[in-house]
């Protein structure tokens, strides 16, 4: 992005990755760190609990966005960062993703979300006027 005709930002000194210095990243680390440290104070008194299909959309973005960003850098012969970004960011992330509960039918009925008749009965349509079932 700063290696084109009209690079969309400029470093001083610029770096090996691509022309962005390793501050860069660092920088972008620093942010989001400050980011999940307020949003778990916010949170520490409510975590939010998602679901897996909740967290579909998210995952297949960040597996999208890393997928882009690998093949640019493995074209361009820089295998390391590619190697680094699946062992600390795709491996956990689909790890969390993995072990993020499904919804389950029964806990809801316990928990007074679905009655225990919708959840453990396959859905019927209702019959029409003046038929009887067999």
């Amino acid at each position: 992005m700063s290696q084109t005709a009209m690079p969309f930002w400029y470093w001083h000194q610029p770096g090996a990755f691509f022309g962005m210095p390793y501050q860069n990243f660092a920088g972008w680390m620093g942010t989001g760190a400050v980011f999940m440290t307020v949003a778990a104070l916010f949170w520490r008194t409510q975590q939010p609990v998602l679901q897996r299909s909740q967290l579909n959309l998210p995952i297949a973005v960040y597996l999208g966005n890393f997928a882009f960003a690998a093949v640019m850098s493995l074209a361009a012969g820089i295998w390391i960062p590619v190697v680094l970004g699946v062992v600390l960011g795709v491996v956990p992330a689909v790890v969390c993703w993995r072990t993020a509960k499904s919804v389950d039918l029964e806990a809801m009925s316990v928990a007074g979300l679905v009655s225990e008749t919708e959840s453990l009965k396959p859905k019927q349509p209702p019959a029409a006027v003046g038929v009887v079932a067999k």
